[in-house]
């Protein structure tokens, strides 16, 4: 950047959740926000003072105040096949429709998007699992897997990720086995691995390329088993959110499109794979509808902004010299809003690095915002 300062500043934003005795099927949903710190990173972009904020908006009822995410991941032999772009970026190309190596396969597709979703979550409030799923060569035979319990151990859910990956694509698509497993794990059942807690919402994130597919069963019986099962979830405040891949997957009457339904959760079908990682990372597990972070002493909004599926939400806006009044704005899904504003002067403490990542990541975007608009001034002049 040369000769061009860049400052930018810290305002972290968290969330607290208050219980309340109204039940649950009468109450709006409750969005509570705090400021926490004002923290000054020392650098500068373009000549202009700029603050990043994060925070986390939650919208939810009685006393939740965390969340549970249960990754559900198909790895039947259907996800052998290649992505349909280079998902390691080491330039193989497939030869006659497989992957000539792992690591450009629907199931690397696969991984390769929720481990990108989960670097945006908030350790300190979500937690999340890990299940594959997949279908041995009779009914009983056991069919999912719990790879990692419910935990904020990140790093512990990343090696499950890359031991999925090593063991490969194989069998059926026992999704009856799989929602069962994810399920006894998100509610912490007699059998599960994760350990109960309290106020969280829960939810399971399915992946799938394919329909209930299970080794001697009629294929419409094996379908109705698994959306009777996530009727089930949904009747215990588990919501599923289903991402189909595939050319057919938009189809209406789908077992993946009634899952999400019947659970109240949400249906998005994926024809191009390479989306995967921006679709997956649009879905919105907070109840959160719209959310504005702006500078009321400067008068602007902010320049940049993320909102992650937990709720956790990052910002560049424009700051002053001295003393800033920030102003948060959210509205639920149910129409309920909250606006907090707080004045600070900003400080110097260290980011978490969940925090940190996107502090780099907006900052990048920024960039190329910068030098994309110079070219086109370039471009203009000539």
């Amino acid at each position: 950047m040369g000769r061009h300062r860049f400052v930018f500043a810290t305002l972290v934003i968290s969330w607290i959740a208050i219980g309340n005795l109204i039940p649950r099927s009468l109450q709006a949903a409750e969005i509570l926000l705090t400021l926490d710190s004002f923290v000054d990173s020392g650098q500068s972009v373009q000549q202009q003072q700029l603050g990043f904020v994060f925070g986390r908006a939650l919208a939810h009822e009685g006393k939740l105040q965390r969340i549970d995410v249960v990754f559900l991941i198909d790895i039947s032999g259907s996800t052998k096949y290649w992505a349909g772009f280079d998902v390691d970026q080491d330039g193989a190309r497939p030869m006659f429709g497989l992957a000539k190596d792992k690591d450009d396969n629907i199931l690397a597709a696969e991984i390769a998007a929720v481990r990108s979703m989960i670097q945006s979550f908030d350790p300190r409030t979500t937690r999340v699992g890990l299940v594959s799923f997949s279908g041995g060569a009779s009914k009983s035979a056991d069919s999912a897997t719990v790879d990692a319990p419910l935990t904020a151990d990140y790093a512990r859910v990343e090696r499950a990720l890359e031991n999925i990956l090593s063991a490969g694509p194989w069998g059926a698509t026992n999704m009856r086995a799989g929602l069962r497993l994810a399920g006894i794990e998100v509610v912490a059942g007699r059998s599960a691995e994760s350990t109960k807690r309290e106020f969280a919402q829960r939810h399971i994130v399915m992946l799938t390329d394919g329909t209930p597919m299970v080794p001697g069963e009629d294929p419409a019986d094996s379908t109705r088993k698994a959306v009777g099962y996530a009727k089930k979830l949904g009747e215990r405040d588990v919501r599923i959110h289903v991402y189909a891949i595939g050319r057919d997957a938009n189809d209406d009457d789908t077992a993946p499109r009634k899952i999400a339904a019947v659970s109240k959760g949400s249906f998005t079908a994926v024809r191009d794979i390479a989306q995967l990682d921006r679709l997956l990372a649009e879905v919105q597990i907070s109840n959160i509808e719209t959310l504005r972070v702006r500078n009321a002493s400067t008068g602007k909004a902010s320049i940049r902004q993320a909102h992650g599926p937990d709720g956790t939400y990052y910002a560049l806006i424009p700051i002053r010299d001295g003393e800033n009044t920030v102003e948060v704005y959210t509205r639920a899904s149910d129409g309920s809003e909250k606006t907090l504003t707080k004045t600070a002067v900003f400080g110097r403490d260290p980011l978490p690095p969940h925090a940190e990542r996107e502090r780099q990541r907006l900052i990048h975007i920024r960039s190329q915002d910068e030098l994309e608009h110079g070219r086109k001034l370039e471009i203009d002049v000539e």
